[in-house]
C-alpha cells in the first residue's frame, strides 16, 4: 500500500487562488493571526522549543518546507520461507536540499548522544545504490508477565488482607521481572537531492524467539531472525527506483483496466494505492486450508488493486475510491450485483432537505448470502446463531426473517433535514450537537402486515417507550428518549421513520402531498448543477445536497472546535491541554482560552456565504469492479 501527498503547499495555494473557500479561511493574514494566538498563549513553551530545535541546527519555521514536497509512505511484504513475509515500510520526504541535510544531521546528533544508554539504538553507516545510508538496529524489550497468585491457604478461603497482599506481592515481582530482548526493529535513512528517504521494519518475530529459547537455543541471530538482510536489499531498490511520483509497482497497479482512468484530474491532495492480493496470498501458509476456503466462500480471490485520490479540479474537489473487482463475482463480493437506481429524486423530497441519498439494496439476499457463508465455515455452530434469531424474528411477526426482510423494497431513501432554528447555539456541547440531528428514511414495503405485527408487539410490551399513533393517514408509533424524537409509520405501501424535532410531520406531509414545481428537489435546479459536475449514471446509491449556507459553514467549523476541546480530545493532548480530571468536567483555562482564540478567528456567516455549492457522490458497479466518486462544487472567490 502507497500513501502519497503529492504537495501540500501546492493544494493549498491553489485552493486559496481557485475557491472562495480557501481564499476566505486560508487567507495569509489569517494563518499568520494563527500563528501568533498559539505563540501568544504559552511564548514559554515556545521559548523552549525554539531553544531546544537550535541545539541541533533546527528551528520551528522549517516545518514549513515539510509540506511543499511530495511527502508518501508504503507498506511492502517480502516472502520468506516457511515464515509470514516480512513487513517493511519506506517513507520519503521532499525537504529540500538544506531542511533535508540538517534533519538527518539532528537524527544522528541524538542517537549519538544516547549511545551511552542501556538499550540504545546501534548505529552503522552502509552504502546502499550508491548512497550514503544510516542504518539503526533498536531492541525491543519485553518484560514476561508473571501471573497472579489466589490459591486459597489452609481455610479454604482468602480474607480481604490476603487478596491485598497478593496483589501487593504481584505488583512487586512485576516491577523486578527483568527485560528481555525479543525482537529487534531496523532502520535505515538516506538523502538524494534534498528528497529524505527512509524503511523500517515492524516487529514479528518474538514468538520466534521465544520458541528458540524454549528449545534451548540462546544463540540467537539477530540479523537473521529480523531479517536485516531482505530488509536492506528492499531498502536498495526503493533508493534505486527514485525517478519520481507513482513509479514502478504503483505505475502498474494504477494500469489495471478500470482503475487508474477512474480517478479525478486536478492538484491532488491525497493519493492511497493498495493492492490486496499479497494479503490473500498468506492464506497458502495455512496448512489446513480453512483460510484458503473462507477466501473462496467471501470471493476475494478475485479482487484486485484499490486506489483513492482526492483532487482539486478547477473550483471542482473530487474524489473517487475504485476497487478492482472484475465480473463475473462469487461469494460475499457479489452483493455488489445490484439492482440499479436512476439518479432522479422522487417527487415528495423538498427543496428544503439539506441532503438526499438513495440507495439500492436487497437486505433478503444479503442475509441469506452470510447465512450460507456462517455454515461454510463454521458448521453447525455458524448456523445456531442465525437459527436463533430466525426464532425470534418469528416468534414476533409471526414470518421467518428472510421475509420480513424481503418485504422491504430495495430502494432505501433518506433524507437530511435542516437544524430547527434555534436548537443550537456556537455554545452547545456535542452531545447537545447529537441531539439536534434531523433525518428521515422512507422504504417501500410490500406487506404491511408483517411490519405492523412486529411493532405492535414491541408497543404492547412498552419496549423502548413505543406507542401508537394515527397521524395524517399513516397508523404509527412514536418514542422520545434522550430529547431525540423518533416516529415510525406504515402507509401507501412504505414504512417512514422520523428522527429529530419535526421530521415525522414533514415526511408525512410531502410523502401525502408532494411538494409543487420549484418546491421540490427534482425540480430545484440542484440535479442538472449536480450533472455538470460529473455524469450520473445508473448506481447503486447517489446522493445529492444543494448550497451549504455561511452559517451552515461557520457552526460546523465551532462544532469541529468544540470536539477538539472535548474531554475525550484533550485526554490524549499533551499535560497543558488536558482536561482539569479525570472527569473532565472542565479544561486547562489555558487551553480554552487557546480554542476560544481559535473561534475568533473564525470567518463570519457573510464572509462564508457561497463558499461551498452543490455536492454529488454516486457508488457505481461496472464489469471490472467498484467505483465511489463524489464532487463538491466550491465557488471562485
Amino acid at each position: 500500500m502507497v500513501v502519497r501527498l503529492p504537495g501540500g503547499a501546492a493544494f493549498v495555494d491553489a485552493l486559496r487562488q481557485q475557491t472562495k473557500l480557501g481564499a476566505v479561511l486560508l487567507s495569509s493574514d489569517r494563518l499568520d493571526r494563527l500563528a501568533d494566538a498559539f505563540v501568544s498563549a504559552s511564548p514559554e513553551d515556545w521559548d523552549e522549543m525554539r531553544e531546544a530545535l537550535g541545539r541541533y541546527d533546527l528551528k520551528p519555521e522549517d516545518w514549513r518546507e515539510l509540506l511543499r514536497g511530495e511527502v508518501g509512505f508504503a507498506v511492502a511484504l517480502e516472502p520468506r520461507a516457511e515464515r509470514e513475509p516480512l513487513v517493511v515500510g519506506l517513507g520519503w520526504l521532499d525537504a529540500g536540499e538544506d531542511v533535508s541535510r540538517r534533519l538527518l544531521a539532528a537524527l544522528q546528533a541524538v542517537v549519538a548522544e544516547q549511545a551511552d544508554e542501556p538499550h540504545a539504538l546501534v548505529r552503522d553507516d552502509l552504502q546502499i545504490a550508491g548512497l550514503d545510508v544510516t542504518h539503526l538496529a533498536g531492541p525491543i524489550l519485553t518484560t514476561e508477565t508473571p501471573k497472579i497468585d489466589f490459591t486459597p491457604g489452609p481455610s479454604g478461603e482468602l480474607s480481604e488482607d490476603e487478596i491485598q497482599q497478593r496483589i501487593t506481592e504481584h505488583q512487586k515481582r512485576l516491577q523486578e521481572a527483568p527485560r528481555e530482548e525479543t525482537d529487534r526493529m531496523h532502520f535505515f535513512l538516506a538523502r538524494q537531492q534534498g528528497r529524505l528517504l527512509w524503511g523500517m521494519t515492524f516487529p514479528q518475530s518474538s514468538n520466534k524467539v521465544r520458541a528458540m529459547r524454549k528449545a534451548g537455543d540462546e544463540s540467537i541471530d539477530w540479523d537473521e531472525v529480523t531479517g536485516l538482510e531482505a530488509a536492506t536489499a528492499m531498502f536498495g531498490r526503493f533508493l534505486s527506483g527514485q525517478n519520481g511520483a507513482s513509479t514502478g509497482r504503483v505505475a502498474g497497479l494504477l494500469a489495471t483496466p478500470g482503475v487508474g482512468e477512474q480517478l479525478p484530474a486536478g492538484k491532488t491532495l491525497i493519493e492511497i494505492v493498495g493492492d490486496p492480493r499479497p494479503l490473500v496470498k498468506l492464506a497458502d501458509l495455512d496448512s489446513t486450508g480453512q483460510a484458503q476456503r473462507a477466501i473462496e466462500s467471501l470471493g476475494l480471490g478475485a479482487l484486485g488493486p484499490l486506489a483513492l485520490r482526492t483532487s482539486l479540479d478547477g473550483s471542482v474537489l473530487r474524489s473517487a475510491v475504485v476497487l478492482s473487482a472484475p465480473a463475473p463475482r462469487s461469494g460475499v463480493v457479489a452483493l455488489l450485483d445490484q439492482d440499479t437506481l436512476t439518479p432522479d429524486p422522487p417527487a415528495w423530497v423538498p427543496a428544503s432537505a439539506n441532503e438526499y441519498q438513495e440507495i439500492s439494496f436487497d437486505l433478503a439476499k444479503a442475509y441469506t448470502s452470510l447465512k450460507q457463508l456462517a455454515g461454510q465455515q463454521g458448521g453447525q455452530r455458524g448456523s445456531q446463531a442465525f437459527d436463533q434469531i430466525e426464532t425470534v424474528a418469528k416468534l414476533f411477526t409471526g414470518a421467518d426473517l428472510t421475509a420480513l426482510l424481503a418485504s422491504l423494497g430495495r430502494q432505501f431513501s433518506i433524507v437530511s433535514f435542516p437544524t430547527k432554528s434555534g436548537a443550537q447555539t456556537a455554545d452547545d456541547s456535542a452531545a447537545q450537537a447529537a441531539s439536534t440531528v434531523r433525518l428521515g428514511i422512507v422504504v417501500p414495503v410490500n406487506d404491511e402486515q408483517i411490519w405492523e405485527r412486529l411493532l405492535d408487539h414491541f408497543a404492547g410490551s412498552g419496549a423502548g417507550g413505543l406507542h401508537a399513533v394515527e397521524e395524517q393517514g399513516f397508523n404509527g408509533y412514536r418514542m422520545s428518549a434522550g430529547g431525540q424524537d423518533l416516529g415510525i409509520f406504515l402507509g401507501t405501501s412504505r414504512l417512514v421513520i422520523g428522527i429529530g424535532p419535526g421530521v415525522s410531520e414533514s415526511l408525512l406531509s410531502v410523502l401525502r402531498t408532494p411538494p409543487e414545481a420549484g418546491a421540490a428537489l427534482r425540480t430545484s435546479g440542484v440535479v442538472e448543477r449536480a450533472r455538470s459536475l460529473m455524469p450520473l449514471e445508473k448506481c447503486l446509491s447517489y446522493s445529492l445536497a444543494g448550497d451549504s449556507s455561511g452559517a451552515d459553514l461557520r457552526q460546523a467549523l465551532l462544532s469541529l472546535l468544540d470536539q477538539l476541546t472535548s474531554p475525550v480530545h484533550l485526554a490524549s493532548s499533551p499535560p497543558r491541554y488536558r482536561a482539569q480530571s479525570a472527569a473532565g468536567d472542565a479544561a486547562d483555562p489555558e487551553a480554552a482560552a487557546i480554542f476560544n482564540k481559535l473561534k475568533e478567528l473564525l470567518p463570519t456567516d457573510g464572509e462564508l456565504e457561497g463558499a461551498v455549492g452543490v455536492s454529488v457522490d454516486q457508488t457505481i458497479v461496472t464489469e471490472q469492479g467498484l467505483l465511489i466518486r463524489s464532487a463538491l462544487e466550491l465557488p471562485s472567490p
